[in-house]
Formats: structure tokens, sequence, C-alpha cells
């Protein structure tokens, strides 16, 4: 989505450019902030909150007065889930001037019968109605039209993200490793956007998932557990919204 958005601020004859929160440095950030005339925040939505690495970095943003835009992925809905860290936010000196929500694919694979993985066809749907939304997206930024998702959404996100919250320490320890099938190749450690994962004789974990599901989905050999579950042979796993994704896409070079 990001890239969607990227590319219709382009066509408009905008200077835009993407950053990954796993690549760029605190100086990095220091510097994109102060250069640019407005920034904008992307991520994806877990129980209608923020992922904790993406809330570690706006917690370490420098204080300035800037407009911003914020957009995040969902499954369904999410109430506020692009106003969930808006106090935060202000309180640096940032306004929220535009918003967006956007439904795409999701990757939970660990209950195929509840959250069945999108088959191809709604899956194309999906990726061609945000895309859609996106461009209408841009365009109201440009013209400083109003697109506000989730700014009244607060009761509706806290139905989610109050039980969420309260058992998220015991989520973030329910990740493991069928040590019978693991071939200690170290992928999961290297593409854990948290460093939960060390690498020992096989995978350790540290209790800091986030629940991306990244070692899960895209372990080669369906050895990572949640849950004490692993992948069922032939079961479908999340591996982006278009085939060409690869997590080293976003992490940080190693």
């Amino acid at each position: 989505m990001t890239e969607h958005v990227q590319a219709f601020f382009i066509e408009n004859d905008v200077s835009c450019e993407i950053y990954s929160i796993e690549q760029v440095t605190k100086e990095d950030v220091v510097r994109i902030c102060e250069d640019s005339d407005r920034i904008g925040f992307a991520y994806p939505i877990y129980g209608s909150d923020i992922p904790e690495p993406m809330k570690f970095f706006l917690d370490d943003l420098p204080s300035l007065s800037k407009k911003i835009f914020v957009f995040c992925t969902q499954l369904a809905f999410s109430g506020d889930g692009a106003w969930v860290y808006n106090k935060e936010l202000a309180n640096k000196g940032f306004e929220i001037s535009h918003s967006a929500h956007f439904i795409m694919p999701h990757n939970i694979t660990l209950t195929p019968v509840l959250f069945p993985i999108t088959g191809k066809r709604v899956h194309a749907l999906l990726l061609k109605f945000s895309k859609y939304r996106a461009k209408k997206f841009v365009n109201a930024i440009i013209t400083s039209k109003r697109f506000h998702n989730g700014k009244h959404g607060y009761y509706l996100g806290m139905i989610q993200r109050g039980p969420y919250r309260k058992y998220l320490p015991v989520l973030q320890t329910l990740v493991g490793v069928d040590e019978s099938l693991c071939i200690s190749c170290g992928y999961c450690a290297r593409i854990c956007p948290t460093e939960n994962i060390e690498m020992e004789d096989f995978p350790k974990f540290l209790g800091k998932c986030t629940e991306c599901m990244r070692c899960y989905n895209f372990c080669p050999v369906s050895a990572i557990t949640y849950w004490k579950i692993r992948p069922k042979p032939g079961q479908k796993k999340y591996i982006g919204p278009v085939l060409s994704y690869r997590p080293e896409k976003i992490i940080r070079k190693q």
C-alpha cells in the first residue's frame, strides 16, 4: 500500500520516498522529518492496535510541528486504527490531517476455519479496491480535501484493543519450534522485527513476539509453532500481498 500511495503522489508530480522503520537509524529519522514538507506513517493493525515495533518507533520521533497523514491495513475493521496514537503524536507537535483504513488480505493462518486465507479472486478484488481508495486518499491530501477514517472510532476500536492489550504478554510467549522438523537455518531469527529469536542449536524465543507471523508463514520447513500448533501439510500460508514479496524487502540488512 505504501508503494501505491507513493506512485499516486509521483503521478501528481509530488516527490515521495518510502522508508522501512526496520531499516532507518534514529539519525535518519531526524533528518527525514526535518527535511520533509509532510510525513506519512503506515502500519498493519493487530487487535485494533499498532504493532509494538511501530509504537517504539513513534515514541522515539523528534518533536516537530508538522502535519502528517496516517494509514493502516486491516482485516475488516479497526475502529480508530489510524488514530490509535493521535494523542502521543500530538504531544510531539504532529497533527493528523488525513487518515485511511485499507482492507487487505490477512496473515492469520493459525485458524484457517475462522479466518481462511483469502482466495485468489477475493484477494485480487481487495487489492484493486484498496488501490482505488489509495488514489482517492492521495488526491485528498494534495487538494486538502477531507479524508478521515477512524477519527471517531475510539469505542469500536477498544472492543478489540482492550482484550488484545490485556492478553498481549501471554500472546508474546506462544511462539515456538518443532525441533524434529527445524533445520536450524536461522531464517526466522533474521526476519524477526523484534529480535525475539536467538539461534542456538534451535531457535530460542525471548517473549517479545509481536504476532507478525513472519516466522510462522515463511519458515521453509514449517517448523515454527504458535500455541504449539504448526502449519498442517498442504495448509495455505500468507506470504504477502504479491508473490514477489519477501521479508528481506523491509528488514535491515545484516
